[in-house]
């Protein structure tokens, strides 16, 4: 997880849904959080209470440099927030090639292709969260599959070349219509 640790981006939801995966099903796993914010201690005082504090590793903000070493180093990206806009670190995780689980929010929905680029679950189905990290932890060949098919398709649709372009089209469309 990679963002400002704030009530929109519903990290308590994804400490709950770590703390049953890891009760279900009894699966290793480390939790990278990359962010502050006004949340910070409420969330570290959650993830004592839930018993998560030796699978948690809290970043902070790292120079902009170690970022994308953070990201490779990660088996996959979640993004649980309440709303988004256009979640610029879920295009960066897919950029590093990495699967995604995020909540089926606008924004979301328009870059995660579920089952294909990662999953979506609906806030009203946190056991969703839960299980689409299983599977990718479950399969890795999957998940690293899901993560270059994520990779492409960010390449391809939201390069800055690309998004230049559709601007210029924009743009150009625009002009004539006036």
């Amino acid at each position: 997880f990679t963002e400002r640790l704030q009530a929109q981006k519903n990290l308590s939801l994804l400490l709950k849904e770590c703390a049953s995966l890891r009760d279900q099903s009894n699966v290793q796993f480390e939790l990278h959080l990359v962010g502050d914010g006004p949340l910070r201690l409420e969330l570290q005082a959650e993830a004592a209470h839930l018993g998560l504090s030796d699978r948690i590793v809290w970043h902070g903000w790292p120079p902009r440099d170690q970022l994308r070493g953070i990201y490779q180093a990660s088996h996959c990206f979640v993004n649980p927030s309440f709303y988004e806009g256009m979640p610029n670190a879920v295009l960066e995780a897919m950029a590093c090639g990495k699967p995604i689980v995020a909540s089926s929010v606008a924004g979301n929905d328009v870059i995660v292709q579920h089952g294909t680029t990662g999953f979506l679950f609906p806030l009203e189905r946190p056991d969703l969260l839960r299980q689409s990290l299983k599977t990718l932890i479950d399969d890795p060949v999957r998940a690293q599959e899901m993560g270059w098919k994520g990779r492409d398709w960010v390449k391809s649709d939201f390069s800055w070349d690309y998004v230049a372009g559709a601007y210029a089209q924009l743009f150009g469309n625009h002009q004539q219509a006036c």
